[in-house]
């Protein structure tokens, strides 16, 4: 049986639930059903109790997290009636090509709180460096627009073996849809940007973690993140 949790917003009185699907890591359900907040200011709704034992639970990769947020999140901050679609691509690069370009291919990359789990050991760890990024176009004669999402991973240090995809929160998923959606109204729409947007998600949760290690960061490996930053 799955358990969930659910609060009121406090403008419209009402709440969103999103059950998971399974996770591709595990043959066990991911028994989390995450809220869908549309307004940034409802992030003290939630109880510490509850926001805990969600950040604790987000260790694994799961797709359906970013593919349900991003259907929730989608018709009001894209009021235009194009349709979006959501993809994953595990070997994206950060590299455009002349043609992909001419083809409309705008990439954005985010850094944002994650958690990681080893499959080896099971060691847990946070990281403030989690990289997420994203390829997309509107093709505006279709009236349809494409994003394409890679997350990148990080090494156990005790294990030193495969990377790990990371796990989000609830709340980081919005946050990280919510600049992405504010790039997409700027790039494909010529809307302006929000002065806000691209704050990123590692300030919207103030979490102590380790120094980043370059060496086991995947991201790192292909210079897409700089411990200097």
């Amino acid at each position: 049986m799955a358990f969930g949790f659910g609060f009121l917003t406090s403008q419209a009185g009402r709440h969103k639930t999103v059950t998971m699907r399974p996770s591709p890591r595990s043959d066990k359900p991911v028994c989390l059903k995450s809220v869908i907040v549309r307004n940034r200011q409802h992030t003290g709704d939630l109880g510490s109790l509850d926001r805990r034992r969600l950040c604790k639970m987000a260790t694994d990769w799961t797709p359906a997290l970013w593919s349900d947020t991003f259907a929730q999140l989608e018709e009001d901050e894209l009021e235009h009636g194009d349709s979006w679609a959501f993809q994953f691509n595990y070997s994206l690069t950060e590299t455009l090509t002349k043609e992909e370009r001419r083809r409309g291919w705008k990439i954005y990359c985010h850094r944002a709180y994650g958690r990681f789990r080893c499959s080896r050991c099971s060691k847990r760890w946070p990281s403030a460096r989690a990289v997420v990024l994203f390829r997309y176009r509107l093709q505006s004669s279709l009236c349809r627009g494409t994003v394409i999402m890679r997350p990148f991973g990080q090494a156990c240090r005790r294990c030193d073996g495969d990377f790990e995809r990371p796990g989000f929160s609830p709340k980081v998923v919005e946050d990280v849809l919510l600049c992405l959606f504010g790039k997409i109204r700027k790039n494909c729409y010529g809307e302006e940007e929000e002065g806000d947007e691209d704050l990123g998600s590692d300030s919207s949760e103030k979490v102590w973690t380790k120094p980043h290690e370059s060496a086991l960061c995947e991201a790192c490996s292909q210079n897409i993140c700089c411990q200097d930053e």
